[in-house]
């Protein structure tokens, strides 16, 4: 990390970085030999070049500096890997931490863990080590989980004698008795059973990012909150498009009622200036509805909200007087405060008075998450609760949250 570092920020040329380097590796090469360690992650270290003139190019590339010149690395991605039949009993409960880039080899060179796969003369080393004097010097992919005990056991390969196997020619891996064909198959089913587990892995990770994101509905602010308002929206049957900027923050319609909508984030209580803001998009939309094409065509907040209106499906090529919108506030409240110390109301009673006058509908971001989780676990209340939000008038009433959440 730290050679990286300065390979990309040196301002020395790089003959001179090499030999600085040298000399600093002379001191840990017998710091090594004394009987110590070395764990160099592997990865692919840039080429430095110094530009002398137009025709002469100086570089250097740190890859080929001791001690990184003693492996080559050959680009290989994958996720599975295990341990050299030397270290399985030691290094089988950390391969898990690993996936590679890079496979490795080099000369005397001793494999630590290698690819995944049934036949021995397929398999690439991806870890392995060098001795030096009573040292080793180990290249491995970096771990996902630091684990002491990994360390623990890479310190103790300096201590450990391997029998070497590399004069088996490669044909002897086709020749097997029962017992050994047996444990192959074994290995060729768990592996497979290991993949399948990989992927359900995967997909379950996938649903918990997913449902993660939710969390913003009651923890979060900006345009994330007011998107996945707008998801939750959707959810319950509603058509919902997002307000011209920066107007109203969302216009959702089900046919029959329409709503502007608020919606933000705060670290305390509902305030009157939200209930404000929201009533003056109100009047905007209401304005939009009333006033025909010509008398939009002068202003372009009304052409902006008519093309909105046009994206729900309602016709405005004339002025419409039938029906009006109505105010909808969706606070994620006390968003920086856990759910378990949020003791204070939402909507304190001054502001829920003001609500209730002018006939908006408020709720928090967190009982619209509440919502949410009733209509997934009993989908016929979707129409139910649509209807209830496009025509309540007054705060709406607290949910009580641990019915859906577990606090761990």
């Amino acid at each position: 990390m730290k050679l990286q570092r300065h390979v990309s920020e040196s301002r020395e040329t790089p003959g001179t970085l090499r030999r600085r380097w040298e000399a600093a590796f002379n001191a840990i090469s017998r710091w090594v030999e004394e009987g110590n360690t070395l764990l160099i992650t592997v990865r692919q270290l840039p080429t430095m070049n110094l530009f002398i003139s137009r025709e002469k190019t100086i570089s250097e590339n740190p890859n080929s500096w001791e001690p990184l010149r003693n492996v080559n690395l050959t680009p290989r991605t994958g996720n599975l890997v295990q341990p050299a039949s030397a270290f399985a009993r030691e290094f089988t409960p950390f391969e898990s931490f690993f996936s590679y880039q890079y496979v490795v080899d080099g000369e005397k060179l001793v494999p630590l863990y290698k690819t995944s796969s049934v036949y021995t003369h397929n398999q690439e080393t991806v870890a392995g080590f060098f001795r030096r004097g009573r040292g080793v010097i180990v290249f491995a992919p970096q771990p996902s989980n630091w684990h002491a005990e990994y360390l623990d056991a890479i310190t103790r390969l300096r201590e450990q004698q391997v029998a070497s196997l590399s004069d088996l020619p490669e044909w002897a891996d086709r020749f097997q008795n029962n017992e050994e064909r047996a444990a192959l198959e074994r290995i060729a089913l768990a592996e497979r059973d290991l993949e399948d587990a990989h992927q359900r892995i995967e997909q379950e990770k996938g649903l918990i990012r997913g449902l993660n994101k939710e969390k913003v509905l009651y923890a979060g602010t900006d345009a994330v909150l007011v998107e996945e308002t707008a998801k939750a929206l959707r959810e319950f049957g509603l058509a919902v498009v997002e307000g011209p900027h920066p107007r109203a923050d969302l216009l959702v319609w089900d046919g029959t009622h329409l709503a502007a909508a608020e919606v933000k984030g705060l670290k305390g209580s509902a305030k009157e200036a939200d209930l404000r803001q929201v009533n003056t998009w109100v009047a905007e939309v209401n304005r939009a509805l009333a006033e025909g094409p010509e008398g939009r065509r002068a202003d372009p907040v009304l052409i902006q909200y008519s093309e909105k209106l046009t994206e729900l499906g309602i016709d405005v090529s004339t002025a419409l007087t039938g029906f009006e919108c109505q105010g909808l506030m969706i606070i994620a409240t006390f968003r920086k405060t856990s759910l378990a110390d949020r003791t204070l109301a939402s909507f304190p009673d001054p502001v829920a008075k003001l609500i209730q006058r002018f006939g908006v509908a408020a709720l928090t971001g967190l009982d619209l998450y509440c919502l949410l989780q009733e209509v997934r676990s009993d989908p016929t209340r979707k129409q139910k609760i649509a209807e209830e939000l496009l025509t309540l008038r007054g705060v709406m009433p607290s949910l009580d949250w641990q019915q859906v959440i577990t606090r761990t």
